[in-house]
């Protein structure tokens, strides 16, 4: 008894019955309803379900109330429960408003997609034709192309394309009575088959791109069947992936080796860690201990020297760790290698499956073609001239996209191309008419590659060598025409240097 409070205790088996009762409290159908003359129509059936829990029933205009059922109710039923199980065999619902059960067909639904309607389209070509001509052979194929010719995405094109699909995989089909062959009836009566209706006929959309809102007009069970396409559409769709990326030149003088040595690059390299001698699990402040070796568990030890029956060898070290190196790192420890030259370093954030594109550079634009219309109608000749112009990159582009997987890695999709314009553009004349065109020379370093890293794990990549040779001098007029004495009145410089292209990538998850 509790002074001033109304309270009451129940034991265990009193309070399981309370459980029981709980359960019971569900409205029971009352009554058993089978057909055993096939498929019944469903206004029927619905119409004696309500009557026995005197409840109205509603249709709603685009509902068909002669479909047929399959009828197979208990008395001891959930009533809402078997009003669902009739809807459900021809993709209608119901909701209750008072005593009145409301019969549905389609519903309107809007799912929201927060995407700018922009079409982002780029190609891409790595390679070239390493003959140099077709003359040359007549079996052999000298070209070396990785090539992407079109990478158009619109995620609203592959969206409407997707739904167009979840949409025809639903047909209706409607089944009416028929008869049985002879051979087959039994008492020559027709019969029924259930109506197997699925969504499809009637389906409407309308797409909001610039609020990103699509309505759709369907079905109920087309409509859960497009709500889990877009949970998981959106669920991918708008995770973002931080690049870091750094995009070096290492020039290596005529006296260095071909490529980097790694060996001279790590000799400084500055890293901090942490070595852990003895057993770091033990709890009583003998972390440090290198000998004897004991283990945590045995109680029994007292003297230093006897630990049960066993004897075990020392645990010198148990743990040796380093910490993570950084892109500054990196870069020290390149720069004793040769003359580094940062050539690019974005720091972009892309979403998932989305391409993106760098370029750094200066577009060079050249005369690539001459047309000439000559006139010669009228007392004078007149020409006229149409000139095209194309331009090259002098820089550094790279494409890439990035796809995450199970949330701890990232597969990446590379095509880094470094271009170097040879500058003066050479021009020569075509026509009679002094007409020049620019043949320009470009040296080109790419590759194309797909990668799979973890998240915040630093890719390197490496290899791409450039050698350039170069020739300076100064000499005095006239004789510095002269071969072997124009040394005595001028001077003549040569340089040969190999330059190697270091990418640093670094995907992060956000």
């Amino acid at each position: 008894m509790m002074y001033q409070t109304p309270a009451y205790m129940v034991d265990t088996e009193d309070a399981d019955d309370t459980i029981l009762k709980e359960e019971e409290t569900a409205l029971k159908v009352g009554a058993t309803i089978k057909s055993t003359r096939g498929p019944q129509p469903l206004w029927d059936i619905l119409k004696r379900l309500a009557a026995l829990k005197k409840m109205n029933v509603s249709w709603a205009s685009d509902v068909d109330q002669n479909v047929l059922v399959d009828v197979d109710i208990n008395a001891n039923d959930d009533f809402y429960e078997a009003v669902n199980n009739l809807l459900r065999q021809v993709d209608y619902f119901h909701e209750m408003q008072g005593n009145t059960i409301i019969v549905n067909y389609k519903e309107t639904r809007q799912f929201r997609i927060a995407m700018p309607f922009i079409r982002q389209s780029y190609a891409t070509g790595v390679g070239g034709n390493v003959l140099g001509g077709s003359d040359l052979s007549t079996n052999v194929d000298g070209t070396i192309v990785v090539k992407s010719n079109e990478n158009t995405f619109d995620i609203w094109e592959s969206i409407q394309a997707n739904m167009d699909k979840i949409i025809a995989t639903w047909g209706t089909v409607a089944v009416t009575p028929e008869s049985l062959a002879p051979e087959e009836q039994a008492d020559g009566e027709a019969v029924q088959q259930a109506t197997r209706r699925v969504s499809s006929g009637g389906v409407q959309y309308f797409i909001d791109k610039p609020v990103g809102i699509i309505t759709v007009v369907a079905p109920r069970p087309l409509l859960d069947e497009l709500q889990t396409y877009f949970d998981s559409l959106t669920g991918e769709l708008y995770k973002q992936i931080s690049i870091e990326a750094k995009i070096i030149e290492v020039r290596l003088e005529d006296n260095s080796t071909i490529g980097l040595n790694w060996d001279q690059v790590l000799k400084d390299f500055n890293v901090q860690g942490l070595v852990t001698f003895g057993d770091p699990t033990r709890g009583d402040g003998g972390g440090g201990q290198v000998w004897p070796y004991v283990f945590s568990n045995n109680g029994s030890f007292d003297d230093g020297t006897n630990h049960g029956n066993v004897y075990d060898p020392t645990r010198f070290i148990s743990k040796i760790s380093l910490q993570p190196a950084s892109f500054n790192v990196s870069f020290n420890a390149l720069k004793e290698q040769g003359d580094t030259q940062v050539l690019s370093n974005p720091k972009i954030s892309v979403m998932n499956g989305q391409p993106a594109l760098i370029s750094v550079g200066e577009n060079v634009t050249y005369i690539s073609s001459i047309e000439v219309d000559r006139d010669t109608g009228g007392v004078q000749t007149l020409l006229t001239y149409t000139v095209e112009t194309e331009r090259v990159l002098s820089g550094v582009s790279m494409a890439l996209t990035a796809n995450i997987l199970n949330d701890r890695e990232v597969i990446m999709n590379l095509v880094p191309i470094t271009s170097q314009l040879q500058e003066p553009i050479e021009y020569r004349d075509i026509g009679l008419e002094g007409q020049q065109i620019g043949l320009p020379r470009v040296n080109v370093r790419e590759m194309s590659t797909t990668v799979r890293v973890k998240d915040n794990e630093m890719l390197v990549i490496g290899g791409l060598i450039l050698e350039v040779d170069d020739t300076k001098g100064s000499f005095a007029p006239i004789v510095g025409q002269i071969p072997l004495v124009r040394y005595l009145f001028g001077y003549e410089e040569k340089t040969k240097e190999k330059r190697e292209l270091i990418i640093l990538l670094r995907p992060t998850i956000i």
